[in-house]
């Protein structure tokens, strides 16, 4: 009985996007870009540390 009754319940974030889909779906899409772009610099950043070690250790690049 309770499942049923939850089933009703709508979230503020379904409010949301039932009023104003476009604006959320272009939000969604900025803070995905942005998620991705981090997740690029922190890897290009751990890829270029991991050279500059290995030049410092010995001394050839």
């Amino acid at each position: 009985m309770a499942e049923k009754l939850l089933l009703f319940v709508e979230t503020p974030l379904e409010r949301l996007l039932k009023k104003h889909p476009l604006l959320l779906m272009i939000a969604m899409q900025i803070s995905v870009a942005l998620f991705m772009l981090i997740i690029v610099s922190a890897i290009a950043l751990s890829g270029c540390s991991v050279i500059w070690l290995f030049y410092k250790l010995f001394g050839i690049m």
